[in-house]
């Protein structure tokens, strides 16, 4: 059978990303755990210094990756940085999971 084998490491990670965010009911643990590696894997792409690479476009005027992910998930780059921070409470991960506490990841207005 024909087949192409491709190197993705990060590529096949933003991939499985994106499809498993898609899912209906995702518990606010794994959906930290995503981001992290979504915006883990867009930072090691966005260090390649291949100029045909969408990254360098990125680079060049300057957004970061995060704003690319919020941008993509329909969250602020706050949420996201929320969310991620989920990913150093382990210990606290469980009880947000079975839904004892509610995360909500959103800053008061300043005003």
């Amino acid at each position: 059978m024909p087949c192409i084998v491709r190197n993705m490491d990060d590529e096949a990670t933003i991939f499985m990303v994106d499809s498993n965010l898609q899912c209906e009911s995702i518990l606010p643990s794994e959906k930290a755990f995503m981001y992290k590696m979504k915006l883990e894997a867009m930072n090691r792409q966005g260090q390649q210094t291949d100029l045909t690479s969408v990254q360098s476009e990125q680079k060049l005027i300057r957004i970061s990756s995060r704003k690319i992910l919020a941008k993509q998930s329909g969250e602020s780059g706050t949420q996201i940085f929320l969310n991620i921070s989920l990913t150093e409470l382990i210990l606290y991960i469980l009880v947000v999971d079975e839904k004892r506490i509610i995360f909500t990841p959103v800053l008061p207005d300043r005003k």
